[in-house]
């Protein structure tokens, strides 16, 4: 028992440690050095390809006056589909859908995604200072 018990905590310990997250320092890092940082609406959302149930994504973006892309991967979960843990963001935006994001360049990857309500967007756009991010969120610091 003793034997199994010292096995299962090695095993368990090497599978967080291989499919954890990248440190949350590094994506804050990230996020700040991103050169798109704005409020935008998701205008189209195009899935360049697929890899089990992962979808890979270009999404565009637009703001009063500019378009932008970005790039993410997404991740279907239904009953019969367990979650896959590999170790990065995952978003899953949708065509509508009015969000801070943080893009590294034009076309670049997605750092930040943020989902927002009207009044959210306008604190946002009204406070740029106060942001804050997280692990490929965005709050406004009090």
């Amino acid at each position: 028992m003793k034997k199994f018990t010292i096995l299962l905590l090695t095993l368990l310990t090497f599978q967080a440690t291989c499919f954890a997250l990248p440190n949350p320092e590094y994506l804050r890092q990230d996020a700040l050095n991103s050169k798109i940082k704005e409020v935008a609406k998701v205008k189209s959302v195009k899935t360049d390809r697929r890899a089990g149930t992962l979808k890979f994504q270009t999404v565009t973006f637009i703001t009063d006056d500019k378009t932008f892309k970005g790039k993410c991967v997404s991740q279907k979960r239904t009953l019969f589909h367990r979650r896959q843990i590999i170790g990065g963001l995952y978003f899953s935006p949708k065509k509508g859908e009015l969000v801070y994001v943080t893009v590294k360049n034009d076309n670049g990857d997605i750092t930040t995604y943020q989902p927002l309500s009207e009044s959210e967007a306008e604190k946002f756009k009204a406070n740029p200072q106060k942001i804050r991010y997280s692990i490929g969120k965005a709050y406004l610091e009090d």
